[in-house]
This record gives C-alpha cells, structure tokens and sequence, in this order.
C-alpha cells in the first residue's frame, strides 16, 4: 500500500465519501491472488451446489448442502470449508474474505498466506464439527469458510493495531472489523456456557484464536 495514511487523511479532515472512494481505489488495486482465486473456488462450488440442488429438485440450496453429509460424507467432509447453505450464508462469508483476505494477505508471504488459509480451513472445520457433535447424537453436518474469515479477522485486530498512525484505510476496515469478530466470538462464547456448549461456534472460535495467535507470534 502506497497511499496516503489514514491519520494523515483525518488531520486533512477528508471526508467520509472521500474515504470511502479511497477504500474502494484500494480494494481494487489490492494484488491478492490467493484471496481471489479461494473466493473464486468457493463461488464455483455454490453455483455447483445451486445446480445440483435444482438438477435433484431439492427445496434448498442448505438442505442439498445438509443431505450431502449423510449420503456422500467422503465427499462432503473434503468440501465442507468451501460449502455454504444459502445466498446470505455465501454472501457474507465473500465479504469478509474481500474486508480481511486483501489487507492481510499483503502482509504476509505467499506461501505463509496459503498455509495459513489451509490449516485454518481444516481446523475450524474440524474442531468446529468436534464441538458440535459433542452436544447431540445425531449426524451432523459443519460447513462454510468462516473458520477463515474470522482468523483473517482476529490477524487483523492483532496486527494492524501496531500501525497506528500508518494504517491504511482498509487496514482500519479490518481493525475494526476484527475488534468486532472478537466481541462477537466472546458474546457467542459466553452464552453458550450460560445456556448450552454446543450453541458456541466453534469454527468461528478456532479461526479467531488462531489468526490472533499468528499474528502475535509473528511479532
């Protein structure tokens, strides 16, 4: 990133659609190949689950999603960071992946930002899925790449903070947003153990400590 600072920006006293158009410019300019091509990978695979789910004629896209787990689970576990249950459930997870994915990724290596995005994706998934099972007897079936978005968030909350006043304005995006993922993970985890432990997330609290744990061990 090559701009202008965001606490230059604001002693300027730029203005909010100045910021705005600012953030925009550098959204587009980010060269994050391995954010876009992961957000690529995981728009081709709803689309293939919004196909086959019409093909089959089932009623949605989250119970095709669902049903696969129990019939083709040797091909549904494989799948599950990259399988979503709807258009918001996709939708929100391509938005944090462009709000977290394009500032982080300019902060680490290639190869760091691909291992990471990797073993957060089988782990969340994973221990996500742990978690789940251990409240019920039932099959269950744990998707999306959220695990991601929220590590890339907590990574963010954690390293962006040392900027200070060199944050980028979608840097202070992520910041921001990652200060919010962490409140969010600590609501959901304090009232699952208020209420019950399987409500707690546990995809979004893996990905969120890892990402925090990474950035500070890159410190």
């Amino acid at each position: 990133m090559t701009s202008l600072p965001l606490g230059e920006r604001l002693i300027r006293k730029e203005r909010p659609y100045e910021l705005m158009i600012t953030a925009f410019q550098q959204y587009s300019d980010a060269k994050a190949p391995i954010t876009f091509g992961l957000i690529g990978f995981v728009g081709g695979i709803f689309i293939g689950e919004i196909f086959l789910a019409t093909l089959i004629g089932t009623s949605s896209v989250e119970i095709f999603a669902t049903g696969l787990f129990k019939l083709y689970p040797m091909i549904a576990w494989p799948l599950a960071p990259f399988l979503h249950q709807g258009v918001v459930h996709f939708t929100s997870n391509v938005v944090g992946l462009i709000l977290f994915g394009l500032p982080v990724e300019d902060e680490l290596s290639s190869r760091q930002y691909a291992v990471f995005s990797v073993v957060v994706a089988a782990l969340s998934t994973a221990l996500g899925a742990v978690l789940m099972a251990s409240g019920t007897t039932k099959p269950i079936a744990f998707y999306g790449i959220s695990g991601v978005v929220y590590a890339l968030a907590g990574f963010a909350f954690v390293h962006f903070a040392t900027h200070e006043s060199r944050m980028e304005v979608i840097e202070w995006i992520a910041f921001v947003g990652g200060a919010a993922a962490v409140l969010h993970v600590g609501f959901d985890v304090l009232t699952g153990l208020l209420i019950s432990g399987n409500t707690i997330n546990g995809g979004h609290l893996t990905g969120l400590i890892v990402g925090i744990s990474v950035s500070r061990l890159r410190k």
